[in-house]
């Protein structure tokens, strides 16, 4: 049996990964393909996944998270390893240079207090223009669910985190990858702005101000990833500006 095919060793010399986006295996581009693609119709066929449910209450949401738990961990971290093993590319670990733990910590708690004062201003600049974040239908129960002291203080952390954190940023960083491992600063701007597009796009059915949100979002967490190349940093990024816009809703910051 082959063993799986790597796309660079990454002690290979620069000179000899540079460029080396031509020998990417054809796996590599299935996988790109089909990341747009379910984003698409997640997006756009909401309808097909049962997450179109427009009905208030924590009940809702807790159906809606549910629901996005099932999908994104079989769509975003199931199918992809599928489609890796089926074309035997390697693209293992996903964390590309280590840090100390403060190092870690304090890159990660910097980067979240700079995201967190970024979504504000922006949720600010789009009520300027009549939009307000918390019109959203799953916002504002997420925003009721949240009320309760139990489910924000017990419950918020694992449902960001499996439902969104995780699964979402396996993907992105099996993708972000390619550029990462091939040194080729033009494959990885490619991938950074094709993936948090088609991000974006995955909240369409929310309309065209959280479409752009999203795609915001993954413009931030993308280009954090490519510089600190860490996945759990990126994962715990992630999850906790998810909290931290839930606790935002929760006392209604007027800039939302």
């Amino acid at each position: 049996m082959n063993p799986p095919r790597r796309l660079v060793e990454l002690n290979e010399p620069p000179s000899q990964r540079r460029g080396a986006v031509l020998n990417l295996p054809i796996g590599y581009f299935v996988l790109l393909l089909y990341y747009v693609g379910i984003n698409l119709l997640i997006g756009f066929y909401a309808e097909l996944f049962n997450l179109t449910d427009n009905s208030a209450g924590v009940e809702s949401f807790l159906s809606f998270s549910i629901s996005r738990f099932i999908i994104n961990f079989a769509m975003f971290v199931g199918v992809p390893v599928f489609i890796l093993s089926l074309f035997k590319v390697y693209l293992f670990p996903l964390t590309y240079h280590r840090h100390s733990l403060f190092s870690a910590f304090m890159g990660w708690l910097i980067s979240l207090a700079v995201a967190s004062s970024l979504g504000l201003g922006w949720f600010a600049i789009l009520k300027y223009f009549g939009f307000s974040i918390l019109s959203v239908d799953v916002v504002e129960q997420a925003s009721a669910f949240l009320q309760k002291p139990l489910n924000l203080y017990l419950f918020s952390f694992p449902l960001a985190l499996l439902t969104w954190g995780y699964p979402c940023e396996f993907f992105r960083a099996v993708l972000l990858g390619g550029g990462i491992r091939t040194n080729n600063p033009l494959l990885s701007s490619f991938l950074l702005i094709i993936s948090s597009v088609a991000f974006g796009m995955s909240f369409a059915d929310f309309g065209t101000m959280v479409t752009i949100s999203g795609s915001v979002l993954g413009i931030f967490l993308g280009f954090y990833y490519l510089l600190r190349r860490s996945f759990w940093e990126l994962v715990f990024l992630h999850t906790f500006i998810l909290i931290a816009l839930g606790i935002a809703a929760v006392y209604k910051f007027p800039m939302l």
